[in-house]
């Protein structure tokens, strides 16, 4: 309640104004824990995951049945929820507006679905042209075990084109520009697996620079050794658990680094040969 009464030497109540933490429930309600499946033969690894999934951690997951946990706090969530703004301001205000994105579009007016094209000019149930929603693609393949979400199909000069955005701060955005000169590793994972799950052998990587409003391209083309190597990753996490047999420490040198820290077998990994 944003008012208590209280009593006065007289017995004359008052109300006295007790302020809503905002903030501090809406940290509360963004932090989000939830849990991470045993890995079994069944798995299907999301395309986004792939750099940092460790097949070692994976088989032995499994092997010993070891339960996690995905923690997201409010802060990751809040980056993530604003990197989704920005997705749909491109999606929706600016490459699909502009003629220039492929895939689904819902009809705001009234729920009609066009599937597979650019953004439509008008509804053709109700006849609408004014609003119009981008539905990111939803891929998987059950025969590689992966899935996920690109950001969509771009449309240019009549070839065809896996976009994706990234946002990033300042000092970020500036490595990728003038020290690295390229997308990095992850996103490079990323991308590819992307096109090579739409059968798609070009990508354009759109960086934006949060702090200033910048923004950068790189063109990609398809690395079939990268996305081979990937593949690999998930079918050694399959053979080591269908064998009983955990494959070798690849992803960490020493118990103590960043992505020890946050693994669910840390202790077992290092100890077990």
């Amino acid at each position: 309640m944003l008012f208590e009464a209280i009593r006065k030497g007289h017995g004359v109540a008052e109300e006295v104004f007790i302020p809503f933490d905002l903030l501090g429930e809406s940290e509360q309600r963004l932090t989000k824990v939830e849990p991470d499946p045993i890995p079994n033969m069944d798995t299907v690894y999301r395309v986004s995951n792939m750099s940092r999934m460790c097949e070692r951690e994976e088989v032995l997951r499994h092997l010993l049945k070891v339960q996690a946990t995905k923690k997201v706090d409010a802060k990751l969530q809040r980056t993530f929820d604003f990197g989704n703004g920005f997705h749909s301001v491109v999606q929706n205000n600016w490459f699909g507006l502009w003629g220039w994105l492929e895939g689904d579009w819902l009809c705001m007016s009234c729920g009609e679905k066009h599937l597979k094209q650019l953004r439509p000019s008008n509804c053709r149930k109700c006849g609408n042209a004014e609003s119009f929603h981008y539905i990111e693609l939803s891929l998987q393949s059950l025969k590689h075990f992966l899935t996920g979400h690109p950001d969509g199909i771009l449309v240019l000069q009549q070839h065809r084109y896996a976009l994706e955005l990234k946002s990033s701060n300042a000092k970020y955005f500036q490595y990728i520009r003038d020290v690295l000169r390229r997308p990095i590793d992850a996103h490079l994972d990323q991308v590819n697996l992307y096109m090579f799950l739409l059968g798609i052998y070009r990508a354009i990587v759109v960086y934006f620079n949060k702090d200033t409003s910048d923004w950068m391209q790189f063109h990609v083309k398809y690395d079939k050794a990268r996305v081979d190597r990937l593949l690999e990753k998930i079918k050694t996490v399959k053979n080591g658990i269908q064998l009983g047999i955990a494959p070798p420490r690849t992803m960490c040198e020493k118990i103590g680094c960043a992505r020890a820290m946050g693994c669910a077998v840390r202790e077992q990994c290092f100890n077990i040969k």
